[in-house]
């Protein structure tokens, strides 16, 4: 009950969806505010990074995540699908590091990238993200 009362204001349901308005006007959706990660003092949606990933050609599916670093920070990290799975897993990962520098702020580029079999996901669709946050736990590679 206290979660349902806090998500109302007044009439309204507050569905924490960010959104940015560029010039000209038009809403451009970035992601759940419980999504948000804050880097290096900068708030990054991971919705952002994500759409940039799936933009290239070798990329079949991607999530990305916030992992706790040994020295207690939030840093990036990157989980892709190749579309080819026999595919140079290093240089893919140097190839899509080069590609996110170019194109997004420092701060919002992955310091880890991780090749995977599948992102996992819920019934609906929806990126499981507490598991590969629990694989970086696990230290699994």
């Amino acid at each position: 009950p206290e979660c349902s009362n806090a998500a109302f204001v007044g009439p309204w349901f507050r569905t924490r969806d960010v959104y940015v308005r560029d010039a000209d006007g038009y809403y451009f959706h970035e992601g759940r505010a419980d999504d948000m990660l804050k880097i290096s003092g900068q708030w990054v949606s991971p919705a952002e990074i994500e759409e940039h990933v799936l933009k290239l050609p070798q990329v079949a599916d991607a999530a990305v995540v916030g992992a706790t670093n040994e020295d207690g920070l939030t840093r990036l990290a990157l989980f892709i699908v190749p579309h080819d799975s026999a595919s140079d897993r290093g240089l893919l990962a140097t190839s899509i590091q080069s590609a996110l520098t170019a194109s997004l702020s420092v701060y919002k580029c992955p310091r880890e990238i991780r090749l995977i079999d599948d992102i996992p996901r819920t019934a609906t669709g929806k990126i499981q993200r507490f598991k590969l946050r629990a694989s970086i736990d696990r230290g699994v590679r």
